[in-house]
């Protein structure tokens, strides 16, 4: 492997995936299976599809955090406590294609 070309193997049929680092979509040219490299370098495959304004637009997912909602509150003797309360609040992060 060189510093130009970064090569890993399609997940759908096997044939090498070849591109530049700054590539970010690289298409298999075999099969035409479509992939997203992250800011890390990892290959992804998910993605979702959102209809706008009546036309449908794929979205690769970037990245999904869940962070837990917290109540906080003082009791008569002076000590915070902190809770978990409701649903957690999920963030994704789309990049367009």
């Amino acid at each position: 492997m060189n510093n130009t070309n970064f090569e890993t193997n399609c997940k759908n049929c096997g044939a090498p995936l070849e591109h530049k680092p700054y590539e970010t979509i690289v298409k298999c040219n075999y099969c035409g299976s479509e992939y997203h490299r992250d800011r890390f370098g990892r290959f992804e495959e998910n993605y979702i599809n959102i209809e706008i304004m009546g036309k449908t637009r794929r979205f690769y997912i970037a990245s999904i955090s869940c962070e837990p909602n917290y109540d906080s509150f003082m009791t008569m003797d002076g000590y915070m406590h902190t809770v978990v309360v409701g649903e957690p609040n999920i963030e994704i992060n789309l990049i367009s294609c």
